[in-house]
């Protein structure tokens, strides 16, 4: 099964972008139950793998919410190429707790360095957008195991096996 590891994200000032975003006719916004930080994906997590998993997150510990600040929309993975309009995290909290994370739980299978960042929206097309940057504090309180099921209508998440960071 298609999953992956993420805290979830939300709040007053996300959902304003979110808001914003919806007025731009080529951009599909993500739903608010949607909205994350991905620390692993897994492309096909066996049932065993998943068991070790939740087994390893049942025993992870941070003792705190991860502080979080995040800053945009803007392009990613540039202006030129734009394919999803991100909020970037700014606080290393976030790559430390990913460090432990990927340690303690399960090591990230991408050759890709860890950039955290939120999707809040992808393009459906070439788009022309002026995006009005801002920059918000918030936490991270909970460690999710989802599973991603696609559709036709976009993706469908839903949680496997959740902690609480604090």
């Amino acid at each position: 099964m298609r999953a992956f590891l993420a805290v979830p994200v939300s709040g007053a000032v996300v959902d304003q972008v979110r808001r914003s975003l919806s007025e731009v006719p080529c951009l599909r916004v993500t739903p608010a139950e949607n909205i994350h930080l991905t620390f692993v994906f897994f492309e096909d997590l066996k049932d065993h793998q998943m068991g070790d998993i939740i087994g390893k997150m049942k025993r992870f510990r941070v003792g705190h919410p991860v502080r979080m600040q995040l800053h945009g929309p803007e392009c990613f993975p540039s202006d030129g190429q734009c394919r999803v309009i991100v909020l970037k995290d700014l606080f290393p909290q976030t790559s430390e707790l990913y460090a432990s994370v990927t340690k303690e739980i399960a090591r990230n299978p991408e050759r890709r360095r860890f950039q955290p960042h939120v999707t809040v929206a992808r393009t459906t097309g070439k788009c022309s957008m002026n995006l009005q940057p801002v920059t918000v504090e918030t936490e991270a309180a909970s460690l999710v195991l989802f599973r991603s099921d696609l559709r036709p209508t976009g993706p469908l998440y839903s949680k496997l096996y959740e902690i609480q960071l604090m």
